[in-house]
């Protein structure tokens, strides 16, 4: 009886984990240019809108500052630095905006 009971409560334990873990809401670790070390937490649970509102609240900290700051997402390795993120696209783009840049051209 005892065994059975105990696997029923892990399979509904193993579904809301993985209730959790779809709906869960994104993170950032902000670090300041004197050291200190802010969380935001997003309101979203889609990555998109999540960095969308954590590179608003980076682009506020760093009008009020006039500096650069660091921040990442919560359990990533690499920071990023300010408000601006990697260029989006295809690798072509990523080449071309790179080439275009270099020269000085326009488009």
């Amino acid at each position: 009886m005892k065994a059975v009971a105990s696997k029923q409560s892990f399979e509904s334990l193993s579904q809301i984990s993985e209730v959790l873990k779809f709906n869960r809401r994104f993170n950032a670790e902000i670090i300041l240019p004197n050291g200190e070390r802010r969380y935001f937490r997003s309101k979203s649970c889609s990555k998109k809108e999540a960095e969308k509102q954590i590179l608003a609240y980076v682009a506020s900290i760093e009008n009020y500052l006039n500096r650069p700051v660091f921040w990442r997402y919560a359990g990533d390795k690499v920071y990023r630095m300010g408000q601006h993120d990697a260029p989006k696209g295809t690798l072509r783009k990523k080449i071309k905006r790179a080439f275009v840049r270099l020269f000085e051209l326009e488009d």
